[in-house]
Formats: structure tokens, sequence, C-alpha cells
């Protein structure tokens, strides 16, 4: 099993979701804790054209409203959130 960590901002952009969409996400981040930087498509996918060579993206399918919630294994192999989480048209800062 890996290890994933998110911010309370992070806790707190689950919370405005709905109940599908944070099972969703609850259900992604749970395969993301047993297969870590090896989980694949259509699930998760590398972010390319960026400075951060590990950066993936989980790739949440919520109807209308798709999320994509960035994030990057450390040395330790420990999965964090990244500082964005990308929500249709509008980003949400995580950072804090």
């Amino acid at each position: 099993m890996w290890k994933n960590e998110v911010s309370s901002v992070f806790e707190k952009f689950l919370q405005s979701l709905n109940d599908g969409e944070r099972e969703r996400i609850h259900t992604l981040l749970m395969a993301l804790k047993e297969r870590g930087p090896f989980l694949s498509r259509p699930h998760c996918d590398t972010i390319k054209c960026t400075k951060i060579s590990n950066l993936k993206e989980l790739r949440v399918n919520c109807k209308a409203n798709p999320i994509r919630v960035l994030f990057a294994f450390d040395s330790d192999s420990v999965g964090y959130a990244a500082s964005t989480i990308l929500s249709g048209s509008a980003s949400i800062n995580l950072a804090g």
C-alpha cells in the first residue's frame, strides 16, 4: 500500500462536493493508495510539459463537471494532492 496525504484545503473542497462526486474521488484515492504511481488510464494520467517530472492527475468523471486532482509522489513514496484541482472550467488553489 502507498500512503496518500491531502491538505485541509483539499478536505474542505471535498466537503463542497455532492455525495456522488465525493464517492468517485474517494474511490480513485483508494485505487491510488493501492497502486501508487502505477495507477494508469483511464483513472490517472501523466501531466506533460511541466517542470515537475512526476506530476499526475486523477481523472474523475462526474457527468457535466469533470474533476482533475493533481498529485505527485515524493521520494518516500507518499502521494500528495497538488496545489490545484481542476473542476470544469474553474481551478481551485489548494495551497495552505
